[in-house]
């Protein structure tokens, strides 16, 4: 949706978003362009009269609209990657969304907090000492513990037709390639949680 949005930026194109009134938007944007938010009831029930709203008629300006990235602020992401750096600026980036972050310098200290901590998505870098995040997530996976369904993110920097098929088959449920941009960041943690 980012993408999206950034190739509309210079037009007069409108994003609209059927929702249910009460329902939560894991999604992010920097409103480069108009999004419109319209009940999913009332485009069911007067499809004509809200497709002429949204497409002819000057939207009308409500106020300030409701956050896009609403992320869980009770939930945990563990950042799994042997650059210090990368991680300290990535938690950092997670922190100011409101999420808990814990960090992990290999696979096998991911292991080691699972036992311990209760975690709703990994950010898993592929390449590392010690246990690299392949086989990290192959032994999440594997596992009978309650953790071995969290969502696991791989988070490289190799986006080699090869290594994706590597992350595909390891179990990662998705990957984002570093450095991210943080838009792309929160996009696809948001995705996830």
């Amino acid at each position: 949706m980012s993408r999206l949005e950034g190739k509309l930026g210079f037009t007069e194109a409108r994003i609209v978003f059927l929702n249910e009134e009460d329902a939560t938007r894991n999604l992010y944007f920097q409103r480069y362009v108009n999004i419109v938010l319209n009940s999913r009831e009332a485009f069911i029930s007067q499809p004509l009269a809200t497709l002429d709203y949204l497409l002819f008629d000057s939207l009308e300006d409500d106020g300030p609209e409701q956050a896009y990235n609403e992320i869980s602020t009770k939930k945990t992401v563990m950042i799994v990657d042997d650059n210090h750096s990368l991680r300290s600026i990535t938690s950092i980036m997670l922190e100011k969304q409101g999420l808990h972050v814990i960090q992990a310098e290999n696979g096998q200290v991911a292991l080691d907090v699972l036992d311990e901590e209760d975690v709703h998505l990994i950010l898993m870098d592929v390449e590392m000492p010690v246990l690299d995040g392949l086989s990290a997530t192959r032994k999440i996976r594997e596992s009978n513990m309650p953790y071995s369904s969290v969502p696991i993110v791989g988070y490289t920097g190799d986006k080699s037709e090869e290594t994706v098929v590597q992350i595909n088959q390891s179990g990662m449920n998705d990957y984002i390639v570093k450095p991210t941009p943080k838009d792309e960041l929160i996009d696809k943690v948001a995705t996830w949680l």
